[in-house]
């Protein structure tokens, strides 16, 4: 009997462990610029796909600004939801998402560059720095050392100051 409760507990000790340690803390002033370059994220896709991916005067053309959009959209969506949740799972997802759609809008500004220099850039050029700051954003998030995380229960509980 003592041992099952004594197992029962110890399993909830270990569950309540995980969920504390895949919480990651993020000071305000770090969500209020995560959630700033977020939206500007989503707004510069929305105006570069409204310039952009109409134009169907070569065929086909439309191919690499949707993919892009698309990377690009799934970075801001992933970012949006690991500030959201904030956990350790969804900060790395989104740190990968948005290093991938890093290369993914840098290759399509290259595309645009080189096939339709009229083509309209400037918002894209501003995607592509907002989800390359992202990125650097969520690696220095999920790169901080267990030490340094969670500062509001490590003084309430007196471990370090």
């Amino acid at each position: 009997m003592e041992d099952s409760r004594t197992e029962s507990l110890r399993h909830a000790l270990a569950g309540v462990e995980g969920r504390v340690l895949d919480e990651v803390w993020i000071h305000r002033q770090r969500r209020v610029g995560y959630a700033a370059l977020t939206i500007l994220l989503l707004v510069s896709i929305m105006l570069w796909c409204y310039g952009s991916v109409g134009d169907v005067s070569v065929p086909r053309f439309n191919r690499v600004p949707a993919i892009s959009t698309s990377a690009l959209a799934i970075a801001a969506g992933t970012s949006a939801l690991a500030l959201s949740v904030r956990r350790f799972r969804w900060c790395c997802a989104a740190a990968y998402t948005c290093g991938l759609s890093t290369a993914i809008g840098t290759g399509a500004l290259w595309w645009v560059r080189t096939g339709r220099p009229e083509a309209p850039m400037a918002w894209l050029i501003i995607a592509d720095v907002a989800v390359g700051l992202l990125t650097a954003c969520w690696l220095s998030v999920i790169v901080k050392p267990i030490e340094l995380s969670q500062p509001q229960m490590r003084a309430y509980l007196g471990v370090d100051s």
